[in-house]
C-alpha cells in the first residue's frame, strides 16, 4: 500500500484539489485489490467505493470527494487507486484509511501527513 502526500506545501496540495488525475489529487491511497480480503466478484470499483472510509484529524472525508482508478491488472486486483479531495490548511495532520474486506475485521491504515505554508 502506498500513501501520499508525506509532505507537500499548501500551495501545491491546493493546486491538485482540481486535478482529474486520480494518483496526483488530495489525498492518494493506492492498494492492492489481491490483498484486500474481497472475493473475485467483489473485486471492483464499486466495491471498492463502497467500502473505503478515509479520516482526517478524526474527521470523515466526504465519499462524494472520492475518484477511483483501477490499475486493470488482468486477475481483476486493481491496483486501485483512490483520492479524496478535503480542503486542509497547512499543519501537520493524522489521516486514517479504513477498508471493510468481505472477511474478518476492518483493515486500517493510520499516517502522518504535513502541509507547509
Amino acid at each position: 500500500m502506498l500513501v501520499g502526500p508525506i509532505s507537500t506545501t499548501q500551495e501545491i496540495y491546493n493546486s491538485s484539489l482540481e486535478s482529474n488525475f486520480t494518483m496526483g489529487r488530495g489525498i492518494v491511497v493506492q492498494v492492492d485489490g489481491n490483498r484486500l480480503g474481497l472475493k473475485p466478484k467483489n473485486k471492483n470499483v464499486g466495491t471498492i467505493q463502497q467500502r473505503a472510509l478515509l479520516y482526517i484529524d478524526n474527521q470523515p472525508v466526504p465519499q462524494d470527494t472520492l475518484m477511483i482508478a483501477d490499475g486493470l491488472d488482468v486477475s481483476g486486483g486493481g491496483p486501485y487507486y483512490l483520492s479524496w479531495a478535503p480542503g486542509l490548511t497547512p499543519g501537520v495532520h493524522i489521516a486514517v484509511f479504513q477498508f471493510s474486506p468481505d472477511y474478518g475485521q476492518t483493515l486500517e491504515y493510520t499516517w502522518q501527513f504535513i502541509i507547509e505554508k
